[in-house]
């Protein structure tokens, strides 16, 4: 096998290409789901998901729930199928897994069927148990993506959920035709962002690699879209760095988790540059006071210093995620490429033989 094939470098240098791609055929793209969304007046939409498309979803689900004056509703497949599913057909339910072979996301849909709801599959791999278990299979444009921890699938589900809001509120009359074309060509700015980033981050990473190679404790924070952000950074970090790493909301950070604090804690700011930057710059002073090491991305020229990552572009907030994606997953890509972190534990096996969360049918690279 060409472990070539298998790099998590080549499916995050993949991402501005594909975007760019469902961009140029987003109407295509999203108007099967579209079509689903507009044969009747749904009350809200639920996003049903876990791990890495749970936080692509939280990425988006600002932007959906301005452009669709819905609720938009994120909850993870467990809670919905034990605990929280008084969801009734004038709800409109997605279910979703990037690999299309996540169990708790395939139970989900076989509770959608026995609450009465049309059970919709949201997938990157349209020939998964998605086909066989779901009353609608949904493509958002993936085009391949092998490793357990995507990175393509993150960015790519981000920008379809925020393509389909566009496109139903497009064709519900309730944005213009030249809103729509405005707001691709802002996403098409994040992607240049995106594409900034990771074309300099190996320079970012020479300036703060002495920090960065010696991580053990990582606290991600942001806010709004890019909670989505921080808590996807957690979850690339942790899988392939194998260190404890969390993602908090700004202020959740300073509700009990700062307490353990040391120098030896690591930040991670993602400044979204909207009415928040304020209360991050102000979080971020704070915690440069207990520790050195810090890392943020933000445009603030208040702060300065090696620990700084820029893009060329100011973008919405909203969208914003669709490059502050790019910043966790080159960090964790290239930590862990360095310090050759990709081996698992060897109980791991044993793990996985208890307890796993994908079929049979799944196909991934196993870095055991």
């Amino acid at each position: 096998m060409d472990t070539r094939e298998l790099s998590m470098k080549k499916y995050i240098f993949e991402t501005p290409d594909t975007v760019r791609r469902n961009l140029a055929e987003s109407q295509q793209l999203t108007q099967p789901m579209v079509d689903l969304f507009l044969k009747r007046e749904y009350r809200s939409i639920w996003l049903v998901a876990c791990g890495s498309s749970c936080n692509a979803a939280h990425c988006a689900r600002y932007y959906m729930q301005t452009l669709l004056g819905v609720p938009v509703k994120v909850v993870t497949p467990f809670t919905f199928n034990h605990y929280e599913h008084d969801a009734t057909d004038k709800d409109f339910v997605v279910c979703i897994s990037q690999s299309g072979c996540s169990t708790n996301t395939i139970e989900s849909l076989r509770l959608c069927k026995r609450l009465g709801i049309q059970a919709i599959g949201l997938t990157g791999n349209l020939h998964s148990d998605f086909e066989k278990e779901a009353d609608v299979v949904v493509d958002f444009g993936l085009y391949g993506e092998k490793l357990d921890f995507v990175t393509k699938g993150v960015v790519t589900q981000a920008a379809f959920l925020m393509l389909f809001a566009l496109h139903a509120a497009a064709q519900k009359g309730s944005v213009s035709q030249e809103t729509v074309k405005q707001q691709k060509e802002e996403m098409g700015r994040a992607v240049e962002n995106y594409e900034y980033i990771i074309n300099h981050f190996q320079e970012y990473f020479e300036k703060n690699k002495k920090a960065l190679l010696s991580m053990e404790k990582v606290y991600l924070i942001g806010a709004g879209a890019n909670y989505g952000t921080a808590l996807e950074g957690a979850v690339k970090i942790g899988e392939t760095v194998h260190i404890l790493a969390v993602g908090y909301e700004v202020d959740e950070a300073i509700h009990g988790p700062q307490i353990q604090l040391t120098p030896n804690y690591n930040f991670v700011f993602i400044d979204p540059g909207d009415e928040t930057s304020a209360r991050i710059e102000q979080s971020y002073h704070a915690a440069k006071a207990i520790t050195d090491r810090v890392f943020i991305l933000t445009d603030n020229p208040n702060i300065q210093g090696d620990e700084v990552m820029r893009v060329p572009v100011r973008i919405e907030e909203m969208i914003s995620p669709l490059y502050t994606l790019a910043f966790v997953q080159m960090m964790a890509y290239t930590v862990s490429e360095t310090n050759s972190t990709w081996k698992q534990h060897p109980l791991m096996k044993e793990y996985k033989a208890i307890l796993y969360g994908k079929s049979d049918n799944y196909q991934a690279y196993d870095c055991t």
